[in-house]
């Protein structure tokens, strides 16, 4: 092959080479080989199955409850409420709401035994809330580690005595915790919604 031919030759290779690549390239725009940006919605920041309040609506908090291995040692009831809302009746449904809130937020796995002694109990009404306050000791017996050969001990604990204030109104039960051994700072100055509420009521 002379010269002329060759150069024929190395043209003609050179335009299938350049159509070649330009098929290529198509094809790679066509199946989304570039990457696209993708906007992604921002997280809101509270895990999955978060109770949330929408406005107007109540929402119970409480401590997580354990339910220790012991037989006999269970997680206490809290009290219905009374049909019909007096002195008495609130007294008695508050302190036995306490007597529960209060031993299942000191129960654990290895918890033997609870108890809670409420005492100190005023009941008041103003403004058609009724105030009630009291103050709650919470006594444990748990279970201790063995080592080696001994047997465990029971560690025993006495509570300090808290001081606690209810506000209870028709549709929810408040309560607002002081600092053990102390009292509550102005207290009966304080409105339900200053509180935690700690149970609802239906309507």
């Amino acid at each position: 092959m002379d010269h002329s031919g060759r150069r024929a030759a190395l043209t003609a290779l050179l335009a299938v080479l350049l159509a070649f690549a330009g098929c290529t390239a198509a094809l790679d725009g066509a199946g989304g080989g570039t990457d696209t940006p993708t906007t992604v919605p921002p997280s809101s920041g509270m895990p999955s199955g978060t109770p949330t309040a929408t406005p107007g609506e109540c929402v119970a908090v409480g401590p997580a409850t354990v339910d220790p291995f012991r037989e006999g040692v269970e997680p206490s009831e809290r009290p219905e409420p009374p049909d019909e809302w007096n002195r008495s009746s609130v007294e008695r449904y508050v302190v036995a709401f306490e007597a529960a809130y209060a031993r299942n937020a000191a129960l654990r796995v290895n918890t033997r035994e609870a108890s809670v002694i409420v005492g100190d109990v005023s009941v008041d009404r103003r403004d058609g809330t009724w105030i009630v306050d009291l103050t709650s000791r919470t006594n444990t017996w748990v279970q201790g580690r063995a080592t080696g050969t001994a047997t465990a001990t029971v560690v025993h604990g006495d509570g300090a005595r808290v001081p606690v204030t209810y506000r209870l109104t028709d549709r929810a039960l408040y309560r607002v915790e002081g600092s053990p051994g102390g009292t509550l700072s102005g207290g009966p100055t304080r409105t339900p919604e200053q509180g935690r509420p700690v149970a609802c009521f239906d309507n």
